[in-house]
């Protein structure tokens, strides 16, 4: 996860970038990473990745979130009465862009693209086919041997009747298995 031990400008950007790359490390498949930048407006001055000062004393926060391909997500606090010029919003964009493209890169020479496969400790989702007429087994008397099965494997189940299926949330890899497993000897 991202940890971030101190806030003095964009803390919640940091995060942004930090979070991308640890879900790259933890194998989660992205098409590409996000990273975000925070620009300031001081005397009608942008200030790149501000601190706290900045912040506190500036006309404009704006923090842009996204890939090199576009924006994901934007926020903007504007503390000047009277508003900003259009003229500066679209040049706070333009810098945030440039930025970004640089931030990338960096996060780039440290991890290219999500990892191959998830980690053995990340969260697992699977979906199981489960006949009609063995459903009600999973089920049992009133939901218990579902509900010893979630105890007993640590793990979610949702039924889904109409798909024949069930689905299991685990909170790894091992859980998942041993749930999966648990749901085959009960059918």
């Amino acid at each position: 996860f991202s940890n971030i031990t101190a806030s003095d400008g964009s803390s919640s950007m940091a995060s942004v970038c930090g979070g991308s790359l640890c879900l790259m490390d933890a194998g989660v498949p992205m098409t590409e990473p996000a990273a975000g930048i925070s620009i300031g407006l001081i005397d009608d001055h942008l200030l790149t990745d501000i601190a706290g000062i900045e912040d506190h004393f500036g006309d404009m926060d704006c923090k842009i979130a996204g890939t090199r391909h576009g924006i994901n997500s934007v926020q903007l606090d504007i503390k000047r009465g009277g508003g900003i010029p259009v003229s500066l919003i679209l040049n706070a964009i333009t810098q945030a862009k440039e930025t970004r493209a640089q931030i990338l890169a960096s996060m780039n020479a440290t991890i290219a693209s999500s990892k191959a496969s998830l980690k053995p400790h990340a969260p697992r989702v699977e979906v199981m086919s489960v006949p009609f007429r063995d459903i009600p087994r999973v089920i049992g008397s009133g939901g218990a041997v579902k509900k010893q099965l979630e105890i007993e494997n640590h793990c979610d189940i949702e039924i889904f009747w109409e798909q024949e299926q069930i689905e299991i949330t685990a909170a790894n890899l091992l859980y998942l298995q041993k749930a999966k497993q648990a749901v085959l000897d009960v059918i």
